[in-house]
């Protein structure tokens, strides 16, 4: 059921203003440099 959160988070990214989603892929990470309480767009 794993792959089941990424189509959630895409369902519910396409609702907001910004239209974006960052998700997962099996075997790899995403890291980055911005703080997750802070605002990206």
């Amino acid at each position: 059921h794993c792959g089941v959160t990424g189509v959630m988070a895409v369902l519910e990214a396409i609702k907001t203003e910004q239209g974006i989603c960052i998700t997962h892929s099996s075997g790899h990470m995403f890291v980055s440099d911005v703080r997750d309480d802070e605002e990206i767009l």
